[in-house]
């Protein structure tokens, strides 16, 4: 067929509009909501060569990546779990189903050994440990010449730090052995002198691999409570019997016994530290057998003190051995309720709160703190009247120094001279949160941690990170934050081991000057991130993304930096930075997403008296200019810093709200920064939404007769006291939520615990006196006669935060009102709901609520 210019010119229009279409993007359903998946990081070679993650999929089909940051090669294995690289980064070692499946990096060979669930890299990098629990099966895999060395029968496997040394238990109970190796003499176990037939738990080696405890049972108390005795071997190399502690010893506290017990050797090896019990008491006891509690006016608590006493009495003890000096200490009592170990184990940090009671509040309102010496038992005030919250005290890595806010300002205890010191006392600058407005006590800043073993501690102001010396000597600031208006930290700041999990002190990382560290630091105006790395005494910034930063990986040599980035738009990637600047994409999730539409995200500055705030807006997928849509606001506290937030869409939500869903169906979604009066939780919350949805409204882009309201727990509170003010929401959908201030105060809740701390020291900020007018000005269900709001309330009835009754208050009042409102019970769920079957119900019927009232849809019969 010949074609004149004519038809060529006829064509055009049509091939232009077919284009068009063929590049048009598709319009999310539900249904699809399945293709998303999460891409959680997992670790980087040593050498910064090699980076792993993983894509998790709802169905469980997920799959472990193996990606080389050089060349790019990738390598995936499905199913894949716990994989390492062993320390000179030759070898890649992960697990599948019961196999463990490793990679020599430098040629490719593979090897597979099947039967094994667990392994671990040992003696450098030249031995592979491989273990099934399960099956009690252990093998040892020479990795320059593939000998191996199997054991049967063995359990409660303990490596030493430097994964020189091997304990274990072997045989069956009751006819055990006690047995170790020492890899820098070869494969071959040998026996410990005397552990043998018997049955043998938590065995625990010292830091420097020399000394190893362990437990031996002696029998039963009664049914199902064992007992146990502490064996001590203080060099194991010396073949020597081991130090015995039983609680028939003269040092052994009275009326207590040794359970089974976590384990910790001192590193000098003169030390164990073990948890003691009391001994049940099983006679009759005519108080606890009483049909009647009682509870008086003097009570130092609620529920009264000897609920309390019964249960200290009987829970574990932290408790200190030391063998030579024949002395026994029990570090935990009812005056000294939690205790952590420093200075290499010589002297342990004790709390004391009870000098402030009667308290109003969970845990009480401050501690005192005391420092023992273990070797003479002797006692030393560090400190009176500390805030009695997490990451108030903390100690330094070497446990040298012990660090505490109080009084606006971080001071500094000397473990050894005893002297105290103020570290920003001098410094005309607030290390106090001056913009926390819950209704405790300001709290700091924060610690980014400890610098050369404690020579230094890094404290944050508003803006910036500051290096102080322990004695207050030096005092140097690191950033400039606050001439440019961002806000510095320390990109890595997660907590150190503990030796024990109930400690409620900070034990927080240690970095080193000399080697350098990298920052983060995000811009307080638009919430842009980025990151730089400071080394000697100079900062060289490395990245800026008007985007979320987070997972940040940085290679041994500090010369390879990888990086999650992500932002409302754009499901997260991992970048890499080199060392000369470059930035590549390493892997990126969700590209599928490329053929729908999507919304995108905006800050949006509003004021509330002097105060000048800021909330994220997001847009429906597939706006067009012109046209009006209905707004969903959603409500808490602050909002804003979820501007970059990256969220998959989802049916099976534990709240039933997510941002991303309500784009996709055609909503503007409003988020915005809460800030709060003393004891005007309601007018406060009203006067920051008011102020945020009038911003919104001038944009000319939001049906202002097609808004709703949604919250959950303190944002469900907020919900319902908010349409008891005004009728500016046409629907709301509020969730396990207070609306009795009056009776939720006067209660306990789910953990037998006064819910007075909640209004006195937390989210509710009422600390004014209950029976004022307070209280009735922000109750929901005494004011639930002004609410005109269609209302969803939803709640578990297994609820331990908030009582479900609590949501039935306000049900009980509307019905009797005779207000339009629904009220839904999920049977068996919590403060969140857990169950895919709940979440997706609540999904569909918070979606339907909307429709109805801001979309005009035609209400299913529940919803009329």
């Amino acid at each position: 067929m010949k074609l004149n210019h004519k038809t060529i010119f006829a064509f055009l229009p049509f091939l232009a509009a077919f284009c068009t279409y063929a590049q048009q993007k598709k319009h999310l359903r539900p249904e699809e909501y399945g293709q998303w998946y999460q891409m959680a990081a997992g670790t980087l070679s040593h050498n910064g060569k090699w980076m792993t993650y993983s894509m998790q999929h709802t169905d469980g089909r997920d799959t472990l990546f193996l990606k080389n940051t050089v060349v790019g090669i990738t390598r995936s294995f499905p199913s894949g779990r716990g994989e390492s690289f062993s320390p000179n980064d030759r070898w890649f070692a992960h697990v599948e189903s019961d196999t463990v499946k490793l990679l020599d990096l430098h040629d490719g060979l593979r090897k597979a050994f099947g039967g094994f669930t667990g392994y671990r890299f040992l003696r450098g990098s030249s031995v592979l440990c491989l273990q099934n629990e399960e099956s009690g099966k252990l093998k040892l895999v020479n990795l320059s010449d593939w000998k191996e060395t199997a054991l049967s029968g063995v359990s409660n496997v303990v490596f030493d730090k430097s994964g020189t040394k091997i304990a274990f238990v072997e045989g069956e109970k009751p006819l055990q052995a006690v047995r170790y190796i020492d890899l820098a003499k070869g494969h071959k176990s040998e026996w410990l002198p005397l552990a043998k037939d018997g049955q043998f738990e938590s065995l625990s080696w010292n830091e420097t691999g020399r000394a190893l405890a362990l437990l031996r049972k002696t029998g039963d108390l009664s049914e199902g409570v064992p007992e146990y005795e502490l064996w001590l071997y203080d060099d194991v190399a010396k073949k020597e019997a081991p130090a015995v502690l039983k609680k028939e010893d003269s040092a052994f506290p009275e009326g207590d016994y040794l359970p089974l017990s976590p384990l910790h050797v001192s590193s000098n090896g003169t030390a164990v530290f073990f948890e003691t019990s009391r001994i049940p008491d099983n006679r009759p006891n005519s108080e606890k057998n009483s049909i009647v509690q009682i509870w008086h006016n003097n009570e130092s608590q609620l529920p009264p003190s000897e609920k309390d006493a019964d249960w200290f009495a009987n829970r574990p003890k932290w408790t200190a051995w030391l063998p030579k000096a024949k002395s026994v200490r029990v570090l935990e009592t009812q005056d000294y309720e939690n205790a952590v170990l420093v200075n290499k184990e010589k002297f342990a940090l004790l709390y004391r709160t009870g000098n402030y009671r009667p308290h109003y509040l969970y845990h009480g309102d401050y501690t005192d703190a005391y420092l023992m010496n273990l070797s003479t038992g002797e006692l030393r005030l560090v400190a009176k009247k500390i805030h009695d919250e997490y990451a108030r005290i903390i100690v330094s890595k070497g446990g040298n120094h012990i660090l505490y806010f109080k009084e606006k300002q971080w001071w500094s205890y000397d473990v050894l001279t005893a002297k105290t010191v103020s570290l920003t006392g001098r410094l005309d600058i607030a290390f106090e949160n001056e913009e926390f407005d819950r209704s405790r006590e300001k709290g700091p800043y924060g610690c980014g941690g400890w610098m050369n073993g404690g020579e230094y501690v890094l404290l944050y102001d508003k803006f910036d990170v500051w290096l102080v010396s322990p004695d207050g000597q030096t005092r140097k600031r690191l950033t400039t934050g606050r001439e440019n208006n961002l806000i510095w930290r320390m990109a890595k700041t997660g907590t150190g081991k503990l030796v024990r999990e109930s400690y409620s002190g900070l034990v927080v990382n240690d970095f080193s000057l000399s080697e350098g560290f990298c920052l983060k630091f995000r811009d307080h105006e638009n919430h842009d991130e980025g990151l730089a790395y400071y080394s000697k005494g100079h900062l060289r910034h490395l990245a800026r993304r008007s985007a979320t930063i987070s997972d940040i990986y940085q290679s041994d040599d500090a010369k390879t930096l990888v990086f999650a980035e992500s932002r409302f738009d754009s499901s997260p990637s991992l970048q890499v930075l080199e060392n000369n600047g470059d930035v590549k994409l390493l892997a990126q999730a969700n590209g599928q997403q490329a053929k729908f539409d999507w919304g995108k995200s905006e800050l949006i500055r509003y004021s509330v008296g002097n105060t000048k705030l800021k909330g994220v807006l997001i847009w429906p997928a597939g706006y067009v200019a012109g046209k009006k849509y209905p707004m969903i606001v959603n409500i808490y506290e602050k909002k804003s810093h979820l501007l970059h937030e990256y969220t998959n869409p989802s049916t099976a939500l534990s709240d039933g709200f997510n941002a991303t869903d309500f784009s996709l169906e055609g909503y503007f979604v409003l988020l915005p920064d809460i800030v709060f009066t003393p004891n005007e939780p309601g007018k406060s919350a009203l006067n920051c939404i008011t102020a945020a949805v009038n911003a919104v409204l001038e944009k000319g882009v939001v049906d202002k007769d097609a808004l709703g309201l949604v919250g959950h727990s303190f944002g469900g509170y907020e919900t319902a006291l908010t349409i008891t003010q005004t009728d500016m929401f046409k629907a709301a959908v509020a969730g396990a939520m207070v609306t009795d201030p009056v009776g939720y105060y006067l209660t306990l809740d789910g953990w037998g615990n006064s819910n007075m701390w909640r209004f006195e020291e937390y989210q509710m900020r009422i600390r004014a006196p209950y029976y004022g007018p307070e209280f009735r000005e922000n109750s929901p269900v005494m004011n639930a006669d002004k609410i005109n709001t269609p209302l969803l309330i939803w709640v578990g009835d297994k609820d331990g935060n908030i009582p479900w009754w609590e949501s039935m208050k306000l049900n009980n009042a509307l019905w009797r009102l005779k207000k339009k409102h629904v009220f839904l019970v999920y049977k068996g769920e919590d403060h969140v709901l857990l169950k895919k079957e709940s979440r997706e119900d609540l999904y569909k019927r918070m979606m339907h609520w909307f429709a109805v009232h801001l979309k005009d849809a035609t209400p299913e019969d529940w919803a009329n």
